[in-house]
């Protein structure tokens, strides 16, 4: 027995040497650089957008262009316009609020919240927006005539 019982040992002190030792680590193979793209990828065809409807009465971007056209907030406007044109009022209505953080003395801002308010049915706001685009608007432009014409029809429907 005592034959087996130093084999035993000699065999767990072996596999305890075996287990401690160091292991070196695997081979890496190097990867050679991707070749260069031979060719750009095609640019995207970008169609233009089409042209707004002309609702009848309604409020035409192209009217109110000629003060906007300088304003950093000019972009902004015009695809609100597009938007209410559409008839996506809310839309609208938030792409305006964001041209009004930027430029908050454009009375064209207040002339597309106040359009797009009113065809919301929140006339007592769009009233006020008017007012206020009034106060910023000069005498005799697009914008303040169309201002002029929206509180017009926002007292007319009283």
């Amino acid at each position: 027995m005592k034959n087996y019982s130093t084999g035993f040992a000699l065999a767990i002190g072996l596999l305890v040497l075996v287990g401690c030792a160091p292991m070196s680590p695997a081979p890496t193979t190097r990867s050679e650089p991707l070749p260069p793209i031979s060719q750009p990828p095609p640019e995207p065809k970008v169609q233009p957008p089409a042209p707004p409807r002309r609702v009848p009465g309604a409020i035409q971007p192209d009217e109110v262009q000629e003060q906007s056209a300088q304003s950093p907030a000019s972009s902004l406007l015009a695809q609100g316009w597009r938007q209410h044109s559409g008839g996506h009022y809310d839309a609208a209505l938030g792409i305006a609020e964001r041209a009004q953080r930027i430029d908050p003395r454009n009375p064209e801002v207040y002339l597309l919240m106040a359009s797009a308010q009113l065809a919301l049915y929140r006339n007592e706001v769009a009233e006020q927006l008017v007012r206020r685009g009034l106060s910023l608007s000069q005498s005799g432009t697009a914008v303040n005539r169309q201002l002029q014409a929206l509180l017009g029809q926002i007292t007319a429907g009283r």
